[in-house]
């Protein structure tokens, strides 16, 4: 009866062992996300892994900007007031890269300037 037991334990052990091993090459195969990490460099990530400077949704064909805590335009805590072409508050917000206040504009072109996630085509979001 042991003996049963700690063959049943080993062979559960052992399958277990290959179950972790396939999931570790989860990033190869797809699955069925919505939203997908991607690294500065515009390269998709496991999901797993970090950190990421953007998101891409599959659905959408979209890809978005990961806000940080880093001092950089990507920081969550600055602000930035909404300004779309000439609809909106011009430099009304809170950066430190600008000599003025900053607006929605001055994040985009920042952004597009920097190639973020390899991506030189950055715009607000549209309805």
């Amino acid at each position: 009866m042991m003996l049963k037991r700690l063959l049943l334990s080993i062979v559960f052990f052992t399958v277990c062992l290959g179950v972790g091993h396939l999931t570790q090459r989860a990033p190869s195969i797809p699955l069925d996300n919505k939203f997908y990490k991607v690294d500065k460099d515009g390269q998709l990530m496991a999901a797993w892994k970090g950190p990421w400077a953007c998101v891409y949704d599959e659905k959408q064909n979209l890809l978005w900007e990961v806000k940080r805590d880093d001092e950089s335009i990507h920081d969550g805590y600055w602000s930035y007031s909404w300004l779309n072409d000439q609809i909106g508050v011009k430099e009304s917000g809170d950066c430190y890269f600008e000599p003025n206040r900053c607006d929605t504009q001055d994040l985009i072109r920042k952004a597009n300037q920097i190639e973020l996630c390899k991506v030189t085509g950055w715009r607000l979001p549209t309805k």
